[in-house]
């Protein structure tokens, strides 16, 4: 239940944004990151996840913490991909991969 109202205020966060602005404040991110996309499709893939993070980052400082969150050069990536390039294994699969050796 959390999860939901977690995303849904994070979806309310990126809708209060103009389109123009989200765009603009996208290419000076990927620009400063030295981003460089192959494809319509994965800069849209690529812009639509830096939405959904920046939404989560306005959600988290707007909850009052004495954290200060903020995108980086991480924030075109999913939380799968993020989860991933840390080496993270899922339960079933680390289960897996000891079972064949």
């Amino acid at each position: 239940m959390k999860t939901f109202f977690a995303t849904l205020a994070c979806a309310a966060a990126a809708s209060s944004f103009m389109a123009e602005d989200d765009t603009l404040r996208f290419w000076k991110w990927a620009i400063d990151h030295g981003r460089n996309y192959q494809s319509e499709e994965e800069l849209e893939h690529r812009f639509l996840n830096y939405l959904k993070n920046e939404a989560e980052v306005n959600v988290l400082n707007s909850l009052g913490h004495d954290a200060t969150y903020a995108v980086n050069g991480l924030s075109d990536l999913t939380k799968e991909e993020y989860k991933q390039l840390l080496g993270y294994i899922p339960e079933d699969q680390s289960l897996f991969d000891e079972a064949e050796q």
